[in-house]
């Protein structure tokens, strides 16, 4: 195939398919020229490997934490460790995928990143849902919360969100086969991207549209019914130990629920635009706009870990238990070092006047007699 049929190609194919990686940038600026060849561009791909180191560190400390911490180890945060490692897949996986079909430029590399990319963003958000749920269920029905959520439930809802995404992710290659597929045969063109509408739209419908609206309402019962106790308390008016402990536990309930909202719009700020992107024409975007939204979706997987690392009181206290020791053990090593060079100088300094003392009596002495 000529290289013009091949631009053509990856011109039609980026506006059904993988696009953001495929798009071709001959009319860009100078800043980006060449950039449709197939090799490493460090305009693209320098950002993307960032992203990708941070974000393998920081998801690996909180899986490290979590499994070093046993008071880590409740139902809400059991559900965000899977989080972590779906979040992990981004920086292990699809980074690399995403430069692999940069340099590449393979249909079936390119498919196998878009298909990740889908499984990721529909763990994430379900992932989110679900521990909304859970904080749900903990503030409205508090009394009936550890019957209702056991680890035996948990372990299915992190089997059903690995496996639905999954799912998800994959049932386009039933219509898609990246080895055979030809963009360019008329009589498939208007079927196939009826069928890419479909599944968009449904795929935005699943898992945008219908778990903002389900968040939505459990958030606002959850600040109703975390208002309600709050003015319980208040009215009774004693400083008693239980209130002082119900006023507690509704701060603490507030800074989560924020934290969990935060995680909810970052992920809709982040992955929205990706997906809204495959509906329209990108040779006509600018090149730092379309490099923004493939770097934007990873940032998600960057800002999630960080969010409940430094919001949640547990994980905070779990961080500053892992960083002080090492601290306190450089501090200690590093004081004895000084010490034992203090003591080794205060030695040698003594023994160097005890020598002048014993020298100047030898004279002396020697002089007497």
């Amino acid at each position: 195939m000529s290289q013009t049929s091949t631009e053509q190609n990856d011109s039609r194919f980026n506006n059904v398919s993988t696009g953001l990686a495929l798009k071709n940038f001959s009319n860009s600026d100078d800043e980006f020229d060449d950039m449709s060849e197939g090799r490493f561009q460090p305009v693209v791909d320098v950002p993307a490997i960032a992203l990708a180191v941070f974000i393998v560190i920081i998801n690996s400390l909180a899986l490290i934490m979590v499994a070093k911490k046993t008071y880590l180890r409740s139902i809400t945060n059991l559900l965000l460790c899977s989080l972590a490692l779906s979040d992990l897949l981004t920086g292990l996986v699809s980074v690399p995928l995403f430069i692999t079909c940069n340099i590449v430029r393979r249909l079936a590399v390119c498919l196998t990143e878009e298909q990740l990319s889908r499984f990721i963003s529909a763990s994430i958000v379900s992932h989110l849902m679900s521990v909304v749920i859970d904080r749900y269920l903990a503030i409205v029905h508090p009394l009936r919360y550890t019957s209702l959520v056991t680890l035996r439930r948990c372990a299915i809802v992190i089997i059903f969100i690995w496996t639905s995404s999954a799912v998800t992710a994959l049932v386009q290659l039933t219509w898609l086969d990246p080895f055979n597929h030809d963009p360019h045969d008329e009589d498939l063109t208007d079927s196939f991207q009826r069928t890419e509408l479909v599944y968009d739209i449904l795929f935005l419908i699943l898992f945008f549209l219908i778990p903002l609206m389900i968040m939505c309402f459990t958030y606002a019962r959850i600040i109703f019914e975390i208002i309600r106790q709050s003015r319980n308390i208040r009215r009774e008016n004693t400083p008693s130990l239980p209130n002082t402990r119900k006023r507690s536990r509704n701060h603490h309930e507030w800074r989560a629920i924020a934290i969990f909202a935060a995680m909810m719009f970052v992920y809709i700020i982040c992955w929205l635009p990706y997906f809204m992107l495959r509906r329209f024409d990108l040779s006509a975007l600018p090149d730092t706009f379309i490099l923004a939204v493939v770097w934007l979706r990873y940032l998600a997987s960057l800002l999630n870990p960080c969010m409940y690392i430094f919001g949640k009181k547990d994980f905070r206290k779990a961080l500053l238990e892992h960083v002080l020791p090492m601290k306190l053990q450089r501090n200690s090593s590093s004081t004895k070092s000084t010490a034992l060079r203090s003591t080794v100088n205060a030695d040698d300094f003594f023994s160097r006047r005890g020598g002048g003392y014993t020298e100047i009596g030898r004279r002396k002495e020697t002089s007497v007699i």
